[in-house]
């Protein structure tokens, strides 16, 4: 390749191993602590508190590691690396139901088997280089996928309830999805008492009650984990100035926004908006009764419907820095100072939601759209 000008460096790599993971909490002898039993205050008496029952089956959670890379270096001042892998983790560990007749209803286990696989990418660029002025871009982009092989849970049937889905008592690990799968009620408005409707998998409209609503009744909305991560950095040196960005991005996955609850002690604007009497089904509101324990329950399911299940992709600006050296100065070597340095700088600047209640993970919530500013001022001297 020595003809082929523009390129700098090229190397080629591959790994291939494995690493694990033992649980620390959970051994083939019950792990229990002592402590003092006070249900008799006046006869506190010595007893053991079970942290963790006898579990000799457990396994060490392994990881599968496989990597293909290319480092290199093109044309003058642009570097950086090109990676593809796949890590298939199986027994993986987690808490999840059990045979109650064992003594407990959950304990450490064995639960799931998971493939990841994705690419990297990475670059850095002195777009322009000069003695007083220079130009660099650093970028990191990555793309993960991630899908559930084997899941050890309950039977669940086409005639079992959808609470489990909706829930996320199960979703977290589901065979055949991706990790942090979302999935949702189709919703179909309210009915002229003020309760949910829901279109079912034959596209008709019932009502969304717990023990009505069946798994065919509910779709899958996607991960709850971004796919895409970006990093895009610019620092811009002038002379002993610098000034530097860092804008982050996260795509590709979605997200459940607060609902206004009228029953919350600081509700979000628009909570009173809800269905009070017949005519007022067109209210975007879902509470009919928001203080009793029925309202909140079809407030729990709705707030889990496509209704409110939105594109989670959100960008902000990290961070901003602008900085001044004194390096070189003559009254810096008159006083014994190596260097001072002056600097600036603002986190969280900027953040957007590209949706269109403007929410974003990075905030929590779309009552305050933004997260809170940072700034700092600092003056660095090194003797």
């Amino acid at each position: 390749m020595q003809s082929i000008a523009w390129v700098k460096t090229l190397k080629l790599r591959m790994a291939h191993g494995f690493n694990g993971n033992v649980a620390k909490e959970a051994l083939p002898q019950v792990i229990a602590s002592d402590v003092l039993n006070t249900l008799n205050p006046a006869a506190p008496v010595p007893a053991l508190q079970i942290l963790s029952y006898a579990n000799s089956g457990l396994r060490w959670e392994q990881t599968r590691n496989f990597n293909l890379g290319i480092n290199y270096e093109i044309f003058k001042g642009i570097s950086g690396s090109i990676d593809y892998y796949i890590k298939k983790s199986t027994d993986i560990l987690a808490t999840n139901q059990i045979d109650a007749t064992r003594g407990a209803t959950s304990a450490l286990i064995n639960e799931a088997s998971i493939r990841n696989s994705g690419f990297e990418v990475s670059l850095q660029a002195d777009w322009i280089s000069r003695r007083r002025f220079n130009w660099n871009t650093g970028l990191v982009f990555a793309h993960n996928k991630s899908k559930v092989l084997e899941v050890y849970n309950a039977d669940l049937t086409a005639s079992s309830g959808s609470w489990q889905y909706i829930s996320g008592s199960y979703s977290n690990y589901l065979k055949g999805y991706e990790v942090g799968a979302l999935f949702n009620y189709r919703y179909a408005g309210l009915d002229n008492t003020g309760y949910p409707l829901i279109y079912d998998s034959e596209g008709k409209i019932k009502p969304l009650f717990t023990n009505d609503a069946k798994i065919l009744d509910v779709s899958y909305a996607g991960s709850s984990i971004p796919v895409f991560n970006l990093g895009l950095s610019n620092r811009v040196d002038i002379g002993n100035f610098y000034v530097y960005c860092m804008v982050n991005y996260f795509g590709n996955f979605k997200v459940r926004v607060p609902v206004p609850n009228a029953s919350e002690k600081r509700p979000l604007k628009g909570a009173g908006n809800y269905w009070k009497q017949p005519g007022d089904e067109e209210i975007p509101g879902i509470l009919p009764n928001p203080t009793t324990s029925g309202g909140q329950q079809h407030y729990f399911h709705i707030a889990r419907s496509d209704k409110y299940t939105v594109n989670g992709a959100y960008l902000t600006i990290g961070d901003v820095t602008a900085a001044y050296s004194f390096r070189g100065s003559s009254w810096l070597r008159r006083a014994g100072i190596n260097n001072m340095e002056l600097k600036v700088q603002a986190s969280n600047l900027y953040t957007v939601g590209f949706n269109s209640y403007n929410y974003s993970l990075a905030t929590g919530s779309y009552a305050k759209p933004y997260m809170t500013p940072t700034y700092t001022a600092a003056i660095a001297i090194n003797f």
